[in-house]
C-alpha cells in the first residue's frame, strides 16, 4: 500500500501557515512543490482543501484574486496570473505549461510613460471537473463549463459550454462529452 503525502514536510507547513494568516486556506490537506508557488503583490488567494500544486507552478496575484477549489491539481510550470479575478472550481486538472491570464496589454490610448502600457482585464471562471491539457492558454473573460475538456496546446479565447471538448488555436468545439 502506497501512502500519498497529505502534508509534505516543513516547506508545505510553512507556506500553508502563511496562506492561513494572510490569505484564506481551508483544511490541512495540501501539497506545494516549491517555496515560490505563490506571489502576491496585491490581491488575495483563496484555497480549498486537498490542492496539489507541483514544483515551478506559479499563482500570482498582481492586484486580482485567485480562488482554487477542492482537490484541484496544478502541474509543473503552470502560470495563473490575476489582475482581476480567476475562479477555479473543484476537481480541476491543469496540465503542465498551462497559462491562465485574466488580462492582456492595452493597445490603444497608450500612456506616454515608458513601461506603463496598461491592461485590459476580465474575470475567468473554470467550473468543476474541468481538464485543461498541457501547453494550453486560457485568456481573459473566458468561462469554461462543468465537465469540459480543453485539448493540449489550445488557445481558449471564448467561453466553453459544459460537457464539451474544445481544442485548437484558437480553440473550437470538437464534440459533446457524455455524462
Amino acid at each position: 500500500m502506497t501512502l500519498r503525502p497529505v502534508l509534505w514536510g516543513f516547506r508545505t507547513l510553512i507556506i500553508l501557515c502563511y496562506l492561513k494568516i494572510f490569505h484564506q486556506a481551508k483544511g490541512w490537506k495540501y501539497f506545494f512543490g516549491s517555496w515560490n508557488n505563490f506571489r502576491c503583490t496585491q490581491g488575495k488567494l483563496k484555497l480549498s482543501g486537498g490542492i496539489w500544486i507541483e514544483s515551478l507552478a506559479l499563482c500570482h496575484c498582481t492586484g486580482g484574486n485567485i480562488s482554487i477549489g477542492k482537490r484541484t491539481f496544478i502541474n509543473r510550470f503552470a502560470s495563473i496570473v490575476s489582475r482581476e479575478n480567476i475562479i477555479i472550481g473543484d476537481d480541476v486538472l491543469i496540465g503542465d505549461h498551462v497559462s491562465i491570464y485574466d488580462h492582456d496589454h492595452r493597445l490603444s490610448n497608450l500612456p506616454t510613460t515608458y513601461g506603463q502600457q496598461g491592461f485590459v482585464s476580465a474575470e475567468i471562471h473554470i467550473a468543476n471537473n474541468v481538464w485543461i491539457g498541457c501547453h494550453s492558454t486560457i485568456l481573459k473573460g473566458v468561462n469554461i463549463g462543468e465537465n469540459s475538456v480543453i485539448g493540449a496546446g489550445s488557445v481558449v479565447t471564448k467561453s466553453v459550454p459544459e460537457n464539451e471538448l474544445w481544442a485548437g488555436s484558437p480553440a473550437k468545439f470538437i464534440k459533446k462529452i457524455a455524462n
